[in-house]
């Protein structure tokens, strides 16, 4: 924790990594995992960092489990489109299925393929009515049906920074996620159940990539 607070990362997965693979609760393995996670963002190496944290998140409960959906969040809005596109097969419509298809969505319409992004948004309606979500999904639809109309914000993970919440809980402020859970609980359509995924229905087919 300590590390973090500093910002050495480097050291802070020298720390986590070996504890957590030797860990053997799953309480403290999540604890560990959720610093490891937290250590390799500030690396910049974010598709190990979303594991790590959805592998906390899993297995944590309370405190952690916020922090770790919260950091898993971060490291999904920094991922390429075929890297995500794997993640919302994997979890389909458990946590971080329906978050991924919204970056999905987010970066097809910010690539300014409107017929792609626009199946996507259909797709979301389809299998996701009930997430919170949908209103940033029908944001990003209403932009794309104005020419030049510039796309919303994110809807999460940005200005995550990991640092900030390791010194939070050093001081015991507790002044970041991990003081409570911002996010839906598990559920239909929106949370992650351990050791349960449910499937993922096929992802519209990308529009042919103008040559």
């Amino acid at each position: 924790m300590v590390y973090l607070a500093l910002g050495d990362s480097a050291r802070a997965q020298d720390l986590a990594g070996p504890l957590a693979a030797a860990e053997t609760r799953p309480d403290r393995r999540a604890g560990f995992n959720l610093g490891l996670g937290r250590a390799q963002w500030l690396s910049g190496r974010f598709p190990e960092a979303a594991r790590s944290f959805l592998a906390a998140a899993a297995e944590g409960s309370g405190p952690t489990r916020a922090a770790a959906r919260e950091g898993a969040l971060a490291s999904l809005i920094r991922l390429d489109y075929s890297t995500l596109a794997d993640i919302q097969k994997q979890y389909g419509r458990s946590f971080p299925g329906p978050e991924a298809t919204y970056l999905l969505l987010y970066q097809t319409a910010s690539a300014g393929h409107r017929d792609h992004a626009g199946a996507m948004a259909e797709y979301f309606r389809g299998y996701f009515s009930d997430n919170p979500l949908l209103p940033q999904v029908e944001a990003v639809a209403q932009a794309l049906s104005v020419p030049g109309a510039a796309l919303p914000p994110l809807a999460f993970g940005v200005g995550y920074d990991p640092r900030l919440e390791a010194a939070a809980a050093l001081t015991g402020t507790r002044g970041g996620p991990e003081a409570s859970d911002p996010l839906p609980p598990p559920g239909p359509g929106n949370g992650m159940r351990q050791g349960h995924r449910e499937p993922s229905p096929n992802l519209p087919a990308p529009c042919p990539r103008r040559s």
